[in-house]
């Protein structure tokens, strides 16, 4: 019984943080791209989106929400402002991102379609 007691324990040791480490890198992706779609959207305009920085964990910052199971961004509402920026290509690696919610935002679009670019 003590054996198995032991054996139980270690695998908790080595399990554990191997879990946690994941997640913590999952997270730091998904803050990471936050922060570079933050910079294409507003053109690096220094008030936009206060809430999106360093001092809140970014499942607290305005329009954003995580899921409860993996603390991943799920759903991006960002609603009536005129930063005239970009989506960058960051919102790709939101793997977790089910909503999308752009309404009355003044975006720059510029997409290339069979060797074109269409502003």
């Amino acid at each position: 019984m003590m054996l198995l007691f032991c054996f139980a324990s270690q695998m908790l040791v080595y399990y554990m943080p191997l879990a946690t480490v994941a997640l913590s890198l999952s997270s730091e992706t998904d803050k990471l791209a936050l922060l570079a779609l933050k910079v294409k959207l507003t053109n690096g305009v220094q008030d936009s989106l206060p809430s999106w920085n360093e001092s809140l964990h970014f499942c607290e910052w305005q329009g954003v929400t995580c899921g409860r199971r993996h603390m991943r961004v799920s759903a991006l509402h960002l609603e009536n402002q005129t930063w005239g920026g970009t989506l960058g290509p960051s919102l790709g690696n939101l793997t977790f991102l089910r909503m999308l919610t752009l309404s009355n935002i003044d975006l720059h679009c510029m997409a290339k379609f069979q060797n074109k670019l269409v502003v």
